[in-house]
C-alpha cells in the first residue's frame, strides 16, 4: 500500500462520510472529463454536483454541533446516563451527582435555583 493511499485511509477513518463524499465527487468529474458525448457529461456533473452538495450538508451539521453547548450534546448526555447509572448502588453519590448536574442544566437555561436548600 502506497503511503498517499494509507493517508486516505485514515482520513476516511476519521472522517468517513465527508470524505466519501469529496471522492465519490471526483470520481464523477473524472467521468465527465471522459464522456464521449455531452449527455454523459452532464450526468457526471449532475452526478458530482450532488456529491459535493451532501458534502456541504454533512459539513454544516457538524459546525453546528460544534456550536451547540456541551450539556446539550450527545456526548455528555450518554456521559451523563453512564455516570448516574454506575453510582446506582451509591445512593448519597448518585443524589449528590444529580443534584450537582441538575445545577448546571438550570445554569445553562439561564434559570436560578429556587430551592435554597441546595443553594452554597
Amino acid at each position: 500500500m502506497k503511503p498517499l493511499e494509507r493517508r486516505v485511509e485514515k482520513l476516511e477513518a476519521n472522517r468517513g462520510p465527508h470524505v466519501a463524499e469529496i471522492k465519490a465527487a471526483i470520481a464523477c468529474l473524472d467521468a465527465a472529463a471522459g464522456a464521449t458525448t455531452k449527455r454523459d457529461m452532464a450526468a457526471a456533473v449532475r452526478a458530482a454536483r450532488a456529491h459535493v452538495e451532501t458534502f456541504g450538508r454533512l459539513f454544516d451539521e457538524e459546525i453546528a454541533d460544534r456550536e451547540k453547548p456541551i450539556l446539550q450534546s450527545t456526548e455528555w448526555q450518554q456521559i451523563r446516563t453512564t455516570l448516574i447509572t454506575a453510582l446506582e448502588p451509591y445512593l448519597d453519590a448518585r443524589i449528590a451527582i444529580a443534584e450537582a448536574l441538575g445545577k448546571l442544566d438550570a445554569e445553562q437555561r439561564g434559570e436560578r435555583d429556587e430551592n435554597p436548600a441546595t443553594t452554597n
